[in-house]
């Protein structure tokens, strides 16, 4: 092996000081180095996605289909409180069967765009129309993370080359909501023992007639769903 040493001086202490100093300074524009901008002027033509068939056309327009069938990515639409279109963005690519998520990064953008809800999805390039323990367990987390913020996840669409699979007509959201409901229950439960007035127990009582109800329906939904 040959090693070529280089002719070139090293500079230091005040020699490199006085080198940098005679770089040219390039120009600074506005148009070179401005902030992110985003507006909030509705396009009255944006597309309504209020179904999985609609969210599915949506994603396969917008994704790099060439690494469809070699890496997993995840994208997100953004939509109002009407469904509308407001924007999408593709946000991680993975492995061939893998993908990370920075749940913290969908949530900084769902709120910058205003959004209300969100849908997501990522591709299985394998081929297997079918939801893994991992994807279950990133979806439930993402929908206790964005309650906070009332940002809804809508719908979590696992694509294949030749179909899809949704999260929300399957039923799987529905039992993440009736979770929700029984955290409702504790919740309400635990801030009216104790000795309270009896207008609080009233409300209470109240109050669980409804998420009792709310979880019938759910739970008659998940069954009429089974049956097909």
């Amino acid at each position: 092996m040959i090693v070529q040493q280089s002719n070139k001086k090293k500079l230091t202490g005040g020699a490199y000081a006085k080198h940098l100093k005679s770089l040219p300074i390039p120009e600074i524009t506005e148009e070179a180095y401005c902030e992110i901008k985003i507006s909030y002027e509705k396009d009255p033509d944006a597309p309504k996605i209020n179904s999985p068939e609609r969210a599915e056309k949506v994603f396969r327009k917008i994704w790099d289909m060439e690494r469809f069938s070699l890496q997993e990515q995840m994208y997100v639409l953004f939509l109002d409180n009407g469904c509308k279109l407001l924007g999408w963005k593709m946000v991680t690519t993975g492995l061939r069967a893998s993908v990370t998520i920075d749940i913290s990064f969908i949530i900084t953008m769902a709120v910058r765009t205003n959004a209300a809800r969100i849908i997501i999805a990522h591709n299985h390039p394998s081929g297997v129309l079918r939801e893994s323990k991992a994807d279950r367990d990133l979806t439930e987390h993402m929908f206790e993370r964005l309650q906070p913020f009332l940002i809804n996840i809508e719908d979590h669409l696992i694509l294949t080359k030749t179909g899809f699979l949704s999260f929300a007509g399957d039923g799987i959201f529905d039992r993440y909501r009736i979770t929700h409901l029984c955290d409702e229950y504790e919740h309400l439960y635990k801030s009216t023992t104790g000795g309270k007035p009896t207008d609080i127990i009233e409300d209470f009582e109240m109050s669980l007639e409804n998420l009792t109800e709310k979880v019938r329906l759910l739970e008659r939904k998940i069954a009429r769903k089974e049956k097909r």
